[in-house]
């Protein structure tokens, strides 16, 4: 009997470590499909002179960049006049920081 408590047991905690993985993939990993974009002609008209501490719209701020992102932690694309990706944005910031190991 003891023996199929300690499969039950594995087969359990296997379980758990892999949630756990599929948890921090979610958390630390960066879906495609969640990035936002915006048009290069904008971006630089109104986020880069911002981004460089040089904007003096006092309309702009990290709020209007978080409606553009969705949070501080996601990229945003840059998307040229041809529909092209130009640059992505990285996030404000960074999860990949959160040591999970060791």
């Amino acid at each position: 009997m003891s023996n199929l408590l300690n499969q039950a047991e594995q087969i359990r905690e296997s379980r758990l470590k892999d949630k756990i993985t599929e948890i921090h993939d979610l958390l630390t990993i960066e879906q495609p499909e969640d990035i936002a974009s915006i048009p290069e002609n904008v971006f630089v008209a109104i986020f880069l002179p911002w981004f460089a501490g040089q904007s003096t719209d006092p309309r702009i701020d990290v709020n209007t960049w978080l409606n553009i992102s969705g949070s501080p932690y996601k990229s945003v694309k840059v998307i040229d006049s041809s529909g092209d990706v130009s640059y992505v944005i990285p996030p404000l910031f960074d999860r990949t920081i959160i040591q999970t190991s060791g």
